[in-house]
Formats: C-alpha cells, sequence, structure tokens
C-alpha cells in the first residue's frame, strides 16, 4: 500500500519521516532520519523504493530543498535547492514534477511559488502568484490542481508548465487537493471548507457547512470514495476570514480528531 503523504516528525537537527511499505496500515512503520534542519513539509511516493521529499524552511537567508532517495529511504540525494521553501510535491511519471511553496523577499514578505520539472528533478523552472501554494494534486501527465491561501486555487492542462488561476468564491486558506480525475477534484481547507468541482475547475462549489471543522488532508481511493482529514472545534470557535469576525468562543473550544468519509 502506498501513501501520498506520511506523517512527519521534527526534532532539533533531525528530520523523521514515519513511512509505510506493503503492508496493512499501522502494522509496519518505521523511522526514517533525514539529516536536515528544515521541516519535512511533504512526501510522494513513485514506487515502493521511489520517495521525494518537500523540506522547506521559515529561516531568512536559508534554502528550501526537494530531497529523494531511490532505496526505500536508506539514502537521500537533493534534487532541489534554493530560496522556494517547498511544501508539496508530485511526479506524473518519472520526468514530469511539480513542488509548490512560498519564498520570502524584502519587498512584498512572501508570495507563493510553484516549480516545475521536466527532466526528473535536474532542473526547475519557478512561477510566482500572490498566495503561498500549500497543495498540489496531479490526475494526469496533463492536468492537475494546487491551492492555497487566499482561496487560491490553480488548475494546469500541460503538466504544470503553465497555471490558469480559478474563482473559489472564498479567502480562505485551503491546505489540500486531490485531483479525481480531469474533470474532477476536492480541494479542503479553513471553517469547515470542502470545495468540489465537476467541470474541471470552471465552477467550485461547497459540500459541508460546519464552519467548526479545521481539514488539512484529502485523498480518493476512486472516483467516488473519498476521505476527508482534520480536527473539529466542540462546540465550536475561531476566526472566519470571509466575515473578518470571529464565531464562537475559542478560548473554550474543545478540539477533537475528524475523519470524513
Amino acid at each position: 500500500m502506498f501513501y501520498r503523504q506520511a506523517l512527519f516528525l521534527f526534532n532539533l537537527s533531525l528530520n523523521i519521516i514515519v513511512v509505510a511499505s506493503e503492508c496493512f496500515a499501522q502494522e509496519c512503520w518505521v523511522y526514517q532520519k533525514i539529516k536536515t534542519n528544515f521541516t519535512v513539509y511533504g512526501i510522494y511516493c513513485s514506487d515502493s523504493l521511489t520517495r521525494t521529499a518537500a523540506v522547506g524552511s521559515g529561516i531568512p537567508s536559508s534554502n528550501g530543498m526537494i530531497l529523494r532517495t531511490n532505496d526505500g529511504g536508506e539514502t537521500w540525494g537533493t534534487l532541489y535547492t534554493g530560496s522556494t521553501y517547498p511544501k508539496d510535491v508530485m511526479f506524473s511519471n518519472t520526468d514530469n514534477g511539480v513542488a509548490v511553496g512560498f519564498e520570502d523577499d524584502a519587498v512584498s514578505y512572501s508570495h507563493g511559488v510553484i516549480l516545475h520539472t521536466t527532466n526528473g528533478g535536474i532542473s526547475w523552472s519557478k512561477q510566482i502568484f500572490p498566495y503561498t501554494v500549500n497543495a498540489v494534486s496531479l490526475s494526469t501527465s496533463d492536468v492537475g490542481v494546487a491551492v492555497g491561501s487566499g482561496g487560491l486555487i490553480l488548475w494546469t492542462t500541460n503538466g504544470g508548465n503553465t497555471w490558469t488561476e480559478q474563482q473559489s468564491n472564498t479567502i480562505i486558506t485551503l491546505y489540500d487537493v486531490y485531483c479525481i480525475s480531469p474533470q474532477s477534484a476536492v480541494a479542503v481547507g479553513e471553517v469547515g471548507r470542502i470545495l468540489r468541482t465537476t467541470d474541471a475547475g470552471a465552477t467550485w462549489t461547497n459540500v459541508w457547512n460546519n464552519t467548526g471543522d479545521y481539514f488539512t488532508g484529502v485523498w480518493f481511493t476512486d472516483v467516488s470514495n473519498g476521505r476527508v482529514v482534520g480536527s473539529a472545534s466542540l462546540p465550536g470557535g475561531g476566526y472566519n476570514p470571509e466575515d473578518n469576525g470571529w464565531w464562537g468562543n475559542m478560548d473554550k473550544a474543545k478540539h477533537a480528531s475528524i475523519l470524513l468519509e
């Protein structure tokens, strides 16, 4: 069983990646260490041995990295190091890959970045966007979607070479997205937002209305069956950027994990 995302623990100078091999769920999780001071934000498993990790840092003047292992995590090499702090990475095939994140500068403080490679990570081109890009998902070698802060949704039909911004009708932060098919995708984020498109992003519809929920992950096993993960505030409380106000009482909110299927 392969996983698009893994769990991560950060401990001073060592990042610890918790990975699962081909077996049942929690029965075979093992720790793997990467010697870096940065935080591992995302990982993509191409097969049982090949994994690509997005490693970022919020430390000024430091570099982000994209790392890869071809031996199941025993050794890791560097595909990218530079001013971009990657938060997610995905490859549609051996050569074509996309990494998303942000970078800081003295003028605008921070802006979103999408890195694109067509040669397996040997070189990367960079595109700039107004908000941090948090996640990316590719359904084919051509079609994919990326999401980020400020309700940012970007769609590509050429493997990530260019991206078109779409109307999400929200300004909340979107944390994850899954591109189910060239026409369908689901994005999740703050204040219980689950957005769904079935027309290649021409329209996005909110299909969940509990503002006490906070979603950070989504994935599908086929076109019909998916899961959304995150946390729930009970009885609820937090800040809703869409109406510039607080709902509930955050100090008294009780938090619980949530899994929607």
